[in-house]
């Protein structure tokens, strides 16, 4: 067990500037849209920002959970 919760943080530290920086673009897209034409689509973009936003708070309340 010891050896999956040092991949998990591994793979997290490496994984979440990744996700961070999907989020922020698909933010910024999201907005790009939303000013621009209030019918754009914006599919996509909300479910990127929630793939990327749920691992990141997933993660790193995972990681002050078991440092704590």
């Amino acid at each position: 067990m010891v050896e999956f919760i040092d991949f998990v943080f591994a793979t997290s530290f490496l994984l979440n500037p990744v996700f961070a920086i999907v989020f922020c673009l698909n933010l910024t897209g999201f907005i790009k849209k939303t000013v621009n034409n209030s019918e754009a689509s914006t599919r996509s973009n909300i479910f990127w920002m929630c793939i990327a936003a749920t691992f990141i708070i997933m993660t790193l309340t995972w990681m002050f959970s078991m440092t704590g």
